[in-house]
């Protein structure tokens, strides 16, 4: 039997007992905590220091500047972005409920390599990457989890730049809002999915398109009634019809199921 773990209302980390955590499932099945043990998820715990409130559109931390802490989310979500030379932004990655951000740069030993800004209310706590280190080297098996949560997310990017040249803007596009569900979708009770804070620009910085494309793109799947988008927003109707239009690398993934386009 297949067990949808998609948050049925809006994600928390867990249920709190004082300042700590109670679960050692915290948050989806990809977020990085939620694939260790309670007793690690305490370790972890023991070192957060201050708690911080961000309400939507909060930058948290910039690319380019000096860090010392790695950041837990508790409640809410990041947005992690890069930006060119020339002030454009491109979405690189989303944090959720039991995701570390910012640690990459303790392994670098270098400044924040992308720029945080809160996606709706967000409450993170500070893991300094002193005691972070500390903590490793006591428990190797949570410096193994996060490098291999890391190397998942690595992976996930190489199959992502892959794609853009192997895919179909129609499938790029598809494929991407499988992902972003599979990590924060919102199933409702009539077994749709609701996908909020994602916008057109989003979905092309990461699928290499235009927003002209993509724009598009969305346009060929409200028509086949696959999905309906709203203001930051994007409601996934048919789950298998999009799935089927994401594995379909031939011309425009909408060829089986409509007019024929071109590649773009």
């Amino acid at each position: 039997m297949t067990i949808d773990r998609r948050s049925t209302s809006a994600p928390t980390l867990a249920t709190e007992a004082g300042s700590g955590f109670d679960l050692p499932g915290i948050g989806p099945p990809t977020a990085f905590l939620s694939r260790l043990s309670r007793e690690q998820v305490r370790s972890i715990d023991q070192l957060l220091t201050s708690r911080r409130r961000y309400r939507p559109g909060d930058r948290v931390f910039f690319q380019g500047e000096a860090c010392g802490s790695a950041l837990l989310v508790r409640n809410g979500r990041l947005r992690l972005t890069l930006s060119a030379t020339n002030g454009y932004e491109m979405l690189v990655d989303l944090c959720g409920p039991g995701d570390i951000a910012g640690y990459g740069e303790m392994f670098l030993d270098s400044e924040r390599q992308v720029t945080a800004t809160a996606d709706g209310d967000t409450v993170l706590q500070l893991l300094p990457y002193a005691d972070l280190r500390r903590l490793i080297d006591q428990q190797p098996a949570i410096g193994r989890e996060l490098h291999r949560h890391t190397l998942i997310r690595l992976d996930a990017s190489r199959t992502v730049g892959l794609a853009n040249g192997a895919y179909s803007a129609d499938a790029r596009v598809a494929q991407t809002l499988i992902d972003i569900d599979r990590r924060f979708g919102f199933l409702q009770p009539d077994r749709t999915s609701r996908l909020d804070g994602i916008n057109q620009k989003d979905i092309a910085g990461i699928t290499a398109a235009s927003r002209e494309t993509v724009a598009r793109v969305l346009r060929r799947l409200r028509k086949l009634h696959v999905v309906k988008t709203g203001r930051n927003s994007v409601i996934i109707l048919n789950h298998a019809l999009l799935t089927s239009i994401a594995s379909d690398s031939d011309s425009t993934a909408t060829n089986k199921w409509g007019h024929r386009q071109p590649r773009e």
